[in-house]
């Protein structure tokens, strides 16, 4: 078998030699020097199936087939595939992540996570720095392989890779701090949190990162998010988290040093969702932000205007220093604070939280307002239904606000048949009025008219079998339509007011304004609440639109004779005769029926759309929304049926054979 492999596909291949490996880790008898011949054909492949193979032989036999020399040749030959020209980014990945996971013969440790191959020097690894003409996968890759380098080694080398390191997060802050895209600033803050990771030893680069953010911030105070998650996040991964708290106080001196006619409405509310997650640490204190705070309700128009949204930012600060803060020192602010937004705010439900506040702070002990404040509405089964729970920002309204995605459908949409109504039969001869220029004024007709420029399928709303017992009363249920193609316009979504299993379906009716005649298909989402107040979004069955869904008679007033709709039909098949500048086209279209069972087919598939039914020869006629035509000539000759087609627009022909060919099947 090995010496046939080469034989083989790559993935054949690949999958083969595990086989082999397999067998020859199993049975003891067995030297995996067999594969010695292998590994020069293999040492040099570019598939990365069998490079992967090559790994999967040194995780199992190490030092008895991979010597030194090989696995330092691996090392090499790995470093350079992570950088090679061509090859597509996601492969590189691969192979830079198969350096952090390399298995060595010698490990030094059994940890199975991310560490460095002994072999694996900065010499080695010095091609790899990242830059900003990376995207942004390799960029963080590369930084967090050269991060462990440095980190596991001494020496000028490494002193200079970490400022060539420190130089590429001050390249990536230049960018940001110039308006740079979302994901060139979520890449720069992934990659200070690698450098926090790895280096927060260093006080001089700590400090410089600490400048770095704080100037992002003083220059678009809406980043405060991606600092709030980053200090977070750092302040999880560090024992010892100086550096977050080192952020904050720096962000804290910022914004209280701020003069109040810049906090404009916008950027407070980012100042204070900063303030509340500083209010969070102990080791800050929170004098300057509360007078900061005082400040801005007494002399500003902030009470005056009871915007909820700010008030309720303000509360937060509040909130988190009641929980978090020794109250010794920032009572007597705190308390001033929270008198004056319940005497003077505008809103009702700020002086109502405020209030409340006011009285845990005058009236318990710390570790009672603690207690209090960190209860969940989870925890607590009286306050899981209840809306009027004390809360900041959203904090306890987690059950009531997060929309729950269900596993199966509850609702499905049924079609309802609209009552089929042929257009009378015309037999006979014409007056002489209709003998001209009915195409004329049927075309100003159609222009004219808005009527015909939607349509409107009815459905039923109904449950699905076997739905939970609380989703037999549903409440708010709005339907949210996604079409896969751009074939018609955006479809508006559907409110029903509520739906009970014991009562009749609801009938919705959906308003479709086609761009292109054609089939399509619709995802449906309903989100809708239940008795006990949770909210739930569910798919439905994906929502078929057919072609002849969208088939109507010929738009004709109502005043026009039986007579001129034969006329007409007649002016509109002469003028749909095809030409090389035109979209118009012809079809034929054929299919074994008797004569006697023409006029049952013509009855049950097109009765609405008959213009005319003589005794050979079957017209109908079909409006396509926003403005095309199918006309149809239908008769029998030697047992054969022919159904001549013209149309006005030719891409519909496809869709036309597809549902003739299915409507003979039936």
């Amino acid at each position: 078998l090995l010496e046939d492999l080469y034989l083989l596909t790559p993935v054949s291949q690949s999958s083969l030699l595990w086989q082999l490996i397999q067998v020859v880790a199993t049975i003891r008898t067995l030297s995996p020097v067999i594969f010695k011949s292998q590994l020069v054909r293999l040492f040099g492949t570019m598939d990365i199936s069998l490079f992967h193979s090559i790994l999967q032989m040194k995780g199992l036999f190490t030092d008895s087939l991979f010597t030194a020399e090989d696995e330092n040749f691996l090392l090499k030959r790995l470093v350079g595939m992570t950088q090679h020209p061509l090859l597509n980014t996601p492969v590189k990945l691969f192979y830079t992540d198969c350096l952090l996971h390399f298995p060595e013969n010698r490990p030094l440790n059994s940890n199975t996570e991310e560490n460095l191959p002994v072999l694996l020097s900065v010499q080695m690894t010095a091609s790899l720095f990242p830059t900003v003409f990376h995207d942004s996968s390799t960029m963080l890759s590369r930084q967090n392989l050269l991060s462990l380098v440095y980190m596991e080694n001494e020496g000028p080398e490494t002193e200079r890779g970490m400022g060539y390191l420190s130089e590429h997060i001050t390249s990536l802050h230049s960018i940001v701090l110039y308006n740079a895209s979302r994901e060139f600033t979520a890449t720069f803050f992934r990659t200070v949190f690698l450098f926090v990771r790895y280096f927060s030893s260093s006080e001089s680069l700590m400090e410089d990162m600490t400048q770095k953010i704080l100037e992002l911030y003083r220059k678009n105070a809406t980043l405060a998010p991606y600092v709030i998650n980053l200090i977070n996040q750092t302040h999880k991964l560090l024992d010892v988290p100086s550096w977050p708290v080192a952020l904050l106080k720096a962000l804290q001196t910022h914004i209280v040093e701020l003069p109040l006619q810049t906090l404009v409405p916008q950027m407070l509310h980012w100042h204070l969702k900063v303030l509340a997650r500083i209010a969070k640490e102990t080791a800050v204190l929170q004098k300057s932000s509360l007078q900061l705070l005082l400040h801005i309700t007494l002399y500003t128009d902030l009470c005056s205007s009871g915007d909820w949204k700010i008030g309720n930012a303000i509360l937060s600060v509040c909130k988190n220093v009641l929980q978090y803060q020794q109250l010794d020192a920032v009572f007597a602010s705190l308390a001033d604070l929270l008198q004056y937004l319940l005497l003077h705010f505008e809103d009702v439900d700020i002086q109502e939280h405020a209030r409340f506040y006011y009285m845990l702070l005058t009236n318990l002990s710390k570790e009672k307002l603690t207690t209090i404040l960190s209860m969940e509405s989870a925890g607590v089964q009286s306050k899981t239904k209840s809306l009027s729970s004390i809360v900041s920002e959203n904090e306890n309204f987690s059950t009531v606000m997060t929309v729950y995605n269900t596993e199966q459908p509850v609702l499905q949409l049924c079609r309802l048949n609209d009552e089929v109504c042929a257009l009378p039969l015309c037999a006979g001869s014409l007056s002489e009025e209709f003998t001209t220029d009915c195409c004329l004024k049927y075309y100003e007709q159609v222009t004219n008219s808005l009527a015909t420029s939607v349509l409107t399928l009815k459905y039923h709303l109904t449950f699905m079998n076997n739905v939970r017992p609380q989703d037999r009363k549903l409440f708010c249920i709005e339907l949210q339509f996604e079409q896969s193609d751009s074939s018609y316009e955006p479809i508006q979504d559907i409110t029903v007011p509520c739906l009970f299993m014991d009562r009749k379906p609801e009938v919705v009716h959906l308003t479709l304004k086609p761009r292109v005649p054609g089939p399509t298909m619709l995802s449906v989402f309903a989100t809708y609440s239940t008795e006990d107040g949770v909210t739930y979004q569910s798919q439905l069955q994906p929502l078929k639109i057919h072609f002849n869904d969208i088939f109507l008679p010929l738009p004709l007033l109502s005043t026009w004779p039986v007579r001129a709709q034969c006329q007409l039909f007649e002016e509109l098949w002469q003028s749909l005769q095809p030409a090389a500048a035109d979209p118009y086209a012809e079809s034929l279209f054929c299919f074994p029926l008797s004569p006697q069972s023409l006029s049952d087919f013509v009855h049950n598939a097109f009765a609405r759309f008959l213009v005319s039914s003589p005794c050979e020869v079957y017209k109908i006629g079909i409006f396509l929304l926003p403005k095309f035509h199918i006309l149809m000539q239908m008769k029998v000759l030697d047992d054969t049926a022919n159904i001549r087609i013209r149309t006005d627009n030719w891409t519909v022909l496809p869709h036309l054979s597809s549902y003739l060919k299915e409507i003979v099947a039936r």
